[in-house]
Formats: structure tokens, sequence, C-alpha cells
């Protein structure tokens, strides 16, 4: 399975950082006369908006894991069917051979309940290719092609099930990989302009200096008694 190799180069939320973009926008718009000079133009202003606009409507972790928790209802459903029609075969091997025969060594029952999806699978195609050789022996305890060929079809199921369910949550770690790239991107342009927002305005406009400002830390009591400036915190702007 895969696994995601990417780090959020960000602190804020990925709504947070959505409505910052938004807001960021009309800031941009304001000052863009003059943001000109260090080349952040009209068009840069708009295509800053579009980005966080697709990152707002990339579906978020919540969606995709919601269908892997549907497959992996599904997958253990088809599991517990198999499972209890294996378990009847393997009574009615019993009781043609008895539990201690080498047949029933054969049909794979042993440690059912400990078996990996792999070996699960495995035994339940085996049992199924037993029966086929043994159907006409195991005929007197009612053992009918049906009943060998519904088995077949449950052994099916379940292995396309757990398929299906591995392919989203392939799909789901994808995403999430691809949103993190989105969301690192959309930041790195953000967190550029900011730097220049703050050269423009740092010894200016304390007021539009504090609209390039990512991160604020929380005041203390004192701080806000004097009414000083939230400051930015350093990391994740530099």
């Amino acid at each position: 399975m895969s696994r995601i190799n990417l780090n959020r180069n960000y602190l804020i939320t990925d709504g947070g950082l959505c409505m910052f973009v938004s807001h960021f926008h009309s800031i941009l718009l304001r000052d863009q006369a003059d943001l000109l000079e260090f080349g952040i133009t009209e068009d840069k202003i708009a295509e800053l908006k579009e980005l966080g606009d697709e990152f707002e409507r990339f579906s978020t972790d919540d969606f995709y894991a919601g269908d892997v928790m549907t497959a992996t209802e599904e997958k253990n459903e088809k599991e517990a069917v198999l499972k209890n029609t294996m378990l009847k075969m393997g009574r009615r091997v019993a009781l043609k051979w008895g539990e201690k025969s080498s047949k029933y060594e054969r049909f794979g029952m042993k440690g059912i309940n400990r078996f990996s999806y792999a070996q699960f699978l495995s035994s339940a195609r085996a049992a199924i290719s037993f029966l086929n050789e043994m159907k006409s022996e195991l005929a007197e305890t009612g053992l009918t092609q049906e009943m060998i060929d519904e088995f077949e079809l449950q052994c099916n199921d379940f292995e396309n099930a757990k398929n299906k369910q591995a392919e989203l949550n392939e799909l789901r770690i994808n995403k999430t990989a691809e949103r993190i790239s989105k969301g690192n991107a959309l930041f790195k342009i953000v967190s550029n302009y900011c730097r220049i927002g703050k050269t423009l305005y740092g010894k200016t406009d304390p007021a539009k200096y504090n609209d390039y400002l990512i991160y604020r830390k929380k005041r203390r009591k004192k701080d806000k008694a004097e009414g000083d400036l939230n400051e930015a915190i350093s990391e994740g702007e530099e």
C-alpha cells in the first residue's frame, strides 16, 4: 500500500488557508499599484484567487474516508457470509470422515479465525476444489453442485469487495497527497506575497503590514491593554 511522503508546509488548517486566500485577494487588489513594482501583476492576483478556489473545491479526506468505510463494511459482510458457508461445508466433511481425518485436514478449516485475507481466500479456493473433487462422496451429506457454485460465487464476491476496498484506500492516499501538494503550492505563493507586503509596509503603514501576516501570536493581557500590534510568527513565513 502506498504511503504519503509529503508534509504540509503550513500551520493553519486547509480551511484557514482558503479563508485567508479569499480575504487576501481583496488586499492584493487594494494594493496592486504598490505591488506591481515587485512583479505582482493583476493577472497574478487573479491566478492566486483561481488557485485558492480550486483548492477549496478539492474534496477533503472525509469524502474519501467515507467511501473507504463503506467499502470496508461491504468487504466485512462478504467475508462473514463466506466464512459461514465454509464452516457449513466443513461440517459436511466432518460428518463424512471425521474432524481428525486427513480429508478434513485437506479441507483447510484449521485456524480459520486467525487467517489473514490472503490465507482465507486461498483456503476458500482450495475448499471449493476439494468439494468438486469429492462431491459424489459428499452427496449423502446433502451437498449439491448448486451449493458449490454458490460457495464459489461468494468467494468471488469477497475477493472483489476486498479489491474495491484496497483501490479506494489507495485513491484516498493519492488524493490526500495531491491535496497536500496543492496546499503547499498555494501557501508558497501566499507566503511570498506576504513577504513582499511586509517589506513594503513594515515601516510605513502598520495597518497594511498587519494584513500581510499569516500567523499571529495570541497577545498577553498586558499586550492587549497597551494596544500592541500582533506580531507574526516567523516560522512558515520566512
